[in-house]
C-alpha cells in the first residue's frame, strides 16, 4: 500500500501535503490539512510506502520507506 505525499516549505516549515485520496483520508482521520513528521512515522508502522510527488525527499523519508519495504 503507498499513499502520495508533496513537500513544501512555508516560512521556514517543511509541509507535507496530501496528494492522493489515502492521504486525504488519513488528514481527516486527523483533522488537518497536511501530513506531520509524526503522522508519517505512524503511517509507515501501518506498511504504508511514502511516495513523494513533488519536492525533495528528506533522508528521513528514505528510511521510513526502507523500514516499513
Amino acid at each position: 500500500m503507498k499513499i502520495k505525499i508533496k513537500i513544501r516549505s512555508a516560512y521556514g516549515n517543511t509541509l507535507f501535503d496530501p496528494a492522493c485520496d489515502s492521504a486525504k483520508t488519513f488528514c481527516a482521520m486527523l483533522h488537518t490539512k497536511t501530513l506531520t513528521y509524526e503522522a508519517l512515522n505512524h503511517i509507515a508502522a501501518l506498511g504504508y510506502a511514502i511516495d513523494v510527488e513533488s519536492g525533495e525527499i528528506p533522508h528521513w523519508l528514505k528510511e521510513l520507506n526502507k523500514e516499513s519495504a
